[in-house]
């Protein structure tokens, strides 16, 4: 069996990291060329998903809430007077 060098395997280990991430860093991107644009989520789509989260999950027989009470209390004081 041949030993490969330190540096070798380190460099391989680097590239393989990057492409594996290389799509979140591309989201990334594009996320930033998104704000710079001002496409930002309105206050009823921002609403809607904490309306969502607020509601819960359903695990199983049991229904867990994505957000405890207290943090839910504060998000809700941030949320828009019309939200449903």
């Amino acid at each position: 069996m041949t030993r490969r060098p330190e540096s070798t395997i380190i460099v391989e280990a680097i590239r393989d990291f990057v492409e594996l991430h290389e799509w979140q860093i591309q989201e990334i991107k594009d996320a930033i060329n998104e704000a710079d644009r001002g496409d930002f989520a309105t206050s009823e789509e921002v609403g809607k998903v904490f309306h969502i989260l607020q509601r819960g999950i359903n695990c199983g027989n049991r229904k867990k809430r994505a957000l405890p009470v207290r943090q839910w209390q504060k998000v809700q004081k941030m949320l828009p007077a019309t939200r449903t």
